[in-house]
């Protein structure tokens, strides 16, 4: 008591008990982020071997600009000899199918973490189009992904390109490519068939009633527990 009375003493901070977590569960490759980032990786080195395949391609065609973007054919292509890749760095993701740019090209859905991941590529197309932006040409942002820029069209007669799949080598899903289905001459566009988005959303009704119509079916089955459940390289 006397030390106390005459301040013969300090304070003493109250310190908490150390915490400790086992490294083991928080590995970064159990996260969500590094297994959506390793499934991009596999996807890009697929996209770049496949690019890398065919980009000599290019040198046969040209890109129109204005008054609307398209691609003509600057020499003949056989059919199936011009193959276009979906180059692009804009590789993306998304829980919610829904919120997919319609514009997206679509490559499929895997676990991730636990989460069911979609996985797309978003468009990517950036080049000159004015003399004064030519004249700045900028290689950190200038991007001319030929796939982008094909013109599309109803008329079943015009058109000479389709897609199709180039099988992965690394990633887990195949890469969607064009190429064209016919000869196509020199001077002549390149086109795809556009999409008719009334009987994709009748298709899309379909789909949805389909559904109802399980629902009630499950629902009405509850209630009554008796009833039963290439162009070669240039030489």
């Amino acid at each position: 008591m006397t030390e106390f009375q005459d301040k013969k003493w300090k304070a003493v901070d109250v310190k908490d008990d150390p915490v400790y977590c086992d490294p083991f569960v928080y590995r970064p490759t159990e996260t969500f982020e590094w297994q959506v980032m390793q499934v991009k990786c596999l996807i890009s080195q697929d996209l770049v071997r496949v690019q890398d395949m065919h980009e000599h391609l290019s040198q046969w065609v040209r890109i129109m600009l204005k008054p609307k973007r398209g691609l003509i054919a600057t020499d003949d292509h056989k059919k199936h000899d011009l193959i276009l890749v979906p180059a692009s760095t804009n590789l993306q993701h998304n829980i919610d199918a829904k919120k997919i740019p319609e514009a997206a090209l679509k490559l499929g859905s895997k676990k991730c973490a636990g989460y069911m991941v979609h996985f797309y590529i978003a468009a990517h197309f950036n080049v000159p189009e004015t003399r004064k932006e030519k004249k700045d040409n900028d290689a950190m942002k200038n991007f001319g992904s030929l796939f982008w820029v094909v013109a599309d069209t109803t008329d079943q007669v015009k058109v000479n390109m389709e897609k199709f799949m180039v099988p992965a080598v690394t990633g887990p899903f195949p890469i969607p490519c064009m190429r064209n289905t016919k000869t196509v001459k020199a001077g002549h566009h390149f086109m795809l068939l556009k999409k008719d988005k009334d009987k994709k959303d009748k298709k899309d009704d379909k789909k949805d009633d389909k559904k109802d119509d399980k629902k009630d079916d499950k629902n009405d089955n509850a209630e009554q527990p008796d009833v039963k459940k290439s162009r070669k390289a240039s030489a």
